[in-house]
């Protein structure tokens, strides 16, 4: 727990931690969850990492005009500002590599390889995070309803959907997808979260592992910050653009497994 809260450390059965997280949701007045979906419910930073470096290795043997390291600085100094103005749109990536191109006069061939590459990302399979299944099924036990607000477009949110077998957890019309080319910005959580899933943010509990994009947007709609739930620890790097610092009442915690230890406040 970020910070100082009744915090109960006996032994807690499956069925009272259940419970007890039903008490603590009462209590707080939360009558719906919100989780991201990369990299708090699926390994998403992995892929693109995979991805990236194997476009570099590709690029460093097939146009040696610059080194790796040049390659990386290049791509990812055009990737994060691509994100700015495309969001997670897959597209961005061919605006990307366009930049790089004018840049360096890397030819075509090589820019289109270095694309397909890069668009191997959006066709990989994901796997869940440490944590995350376990984390599902306790909240499928605990009774409350589950949501899911992602910027990944409709066709990756499927896939991803599909190869993690989410139907299990969460009903495909209960997964909320963002525009692709813009942000999950305090305007965009709102309409999700009132309009798509017909509640009002104070009545929420949002777990997301970014706080540009998660935490701090939805607090600012009035998703009350002790409501909050930041992963953290993933073993995955948080991407630079995505760090911000949060409210101390923000819970942090590791993975979404976590999440049966909320309960533990209320006893």
């Amino acid at each position: 727990m970020s910070e100082k809260v009744r915090y109960f450390e006996g032994y807690l059965s499956p069925v009272e931690e259940e419970l007890a997280f039903v008490e603590r949701c009462r209590v707080n007045g939360v009558k719906q969850i919100i989780l991201d979906w990369d990299d708090t419910i699926g390994k998403t930073v992995g892929i693109f990492k995979k991805q990236m470096d194997r476009c570099y290795d590709f690029l460093a043997e097939r146009a040696p005009i610059l080194s790796r390291e040049e390659w990386r600085e290049r791509i990812v100094f055009h990737n994060n500002n691509s994100f700015e103005t495309h969001g997670v749109n897959p597209i961005r990536w061919s605006v990307v590599m366009d930049l790089v191109q004018r840049e360096t006069g890397l030819d075509k061939k090589n820019t289109r390889g270095a694309v397909k590459i890069l668009g191997h990302i959006y066709k990989t399979r994901q796997e869940f995070l440490p944590g995350a299944e376990e984390g599902l099924q306790f909240l499928v036990k605990t009774g409350m309803p589950i949501g899911i607000g992602t910027h990944a477009n409709w066709d990756w949110t499927r896939f991803k959907y599909n190869c993690l077998k989410m139907h299990r957890y969460v009903p495909w019309d209960d997964v909320y997808i963002f525009d692709e080319n813009g942000h999950k910005t305090p305007k965009e959580w709102d309409k999700g979260i009132r309009k798509y899933f017909k509640v009002r943010p104070e009545r929420c509990m949002l777990v997301g592992d970014s706080p540009r994009s998660d935490i701090n947007p939805a607090i600012e709609i009035g998703v009350r910050a002790e409501n909050c739930v930041w992963i953290t620890g993933n073993g995955t790097e948080l991407w630079s653009i995505h760090q911000q610092a949060v409210p101390a009442e923000v819970r942090r915690m590791s993975n979404i497994n976590g999440l049966r230890n909320l309960g533990r406040e209320v006893i």
